[in-house]
């Protein structure tokens, strides 16, 4: 299974023995082991909400970012790592404090300007929000905004900060068809604050209104990321 995300670019120059990465937030622990796979260290700590990639390190037991010593890493990554945008400055604290100099933090959520705003083949998940105006601000009271991101960078300690956006790609099916067999079951992020019976309808809805609507080859399940990157001098 490739990268969920276009993050592997990123990353690439810490694949290799010797380097320590801490991953924490969203989907750690599967991002992680993909990491593995494309040769980055073994994962000496795996948890739903972190994991940890070194040959070694001292303490081995760490299961937070801010449980890290100073300076043990050589690269953070937060995937949405924050219940709320008011957790992002700790979030990013911990980061820096935990990367050795000449490290990064990578700080990742939702870009949900792009995901309302975006075209509906491409994002899918796009037309729940549509219709249900009341997670679409759930959704975007609980995210973080690049500028927020940015600033607390910054406020952190963090220099030479970059911006790029990119897909978080959930998964990839041969067609149509199998896309939304895959939806239907891990479900959309927004489906988990209505009822399960309005999901239910509101998904038959959006897959028999979008079945025809899927261009050959865009069978992806997506989201649109943004990602904020620092250097830790």
């Amino acid at each position: 299974m490739p990268l969920r995300t276009g993050l592997a670019s990123l990353v690439s120059t810490y694949l290799e023995g010797g380097s320590a990465i801490a991953v924490a937030g969203e989907s750690a622990a599967e991002y992680a082991e993909a990491l593995v796979r494309q040769g980055a260290p073994p994962l000496a700590v795996e948890a739903d909400q972190f994991a940890l990639l070194s040959d070694a390190l001292d303490p081995p037991t760490a299961g937070r970012v801010r449980d890290l010593p100073e300076g043990a890493v050589d690269l953070v990554v937060l995937r949405r790592a924050w219940r709320s945008p008011t957790d992002v400055a700790g979030a990013l604290a911990a980061a820096a404090r935990a990367v050795r100099p000449g490290g990064e933090v990578v700080a990742t959520d939702i870009d949900v300007n792009q995901l309302l705003a975006g075209p509906s083949p491409r994002y899918p998940e796009r037309l729940l929000y549509l219709a249900e105006p009341d997670a679409a601000r759930r959704l975007t009271t609980s995210t973080a905004s690049p500028g927020l991101l940015g600033s607390e960078a910054v406020r952190a300690g963090m220099r030479d900060i970059v911006t790029i956006t990119y897909d978080d790609e959930r998964g990839t099916y041969e067609d149509v068809g199998k896309l939304w067999s895959g939806i239907r079951r891990h479900g959309w992020r927004g489906a988990a604050w209505v009822s399960q019976e309005r999901a239910r309808t509101l998904f038959e809805s959006v897959a028999s209104s979008m079945a025809g609507a899927v261009p050959v080859g865009w069978a992806v399940d997506r989201e649109p990321w943004f990602a904020v990157i620092g250097h830790v001098r």
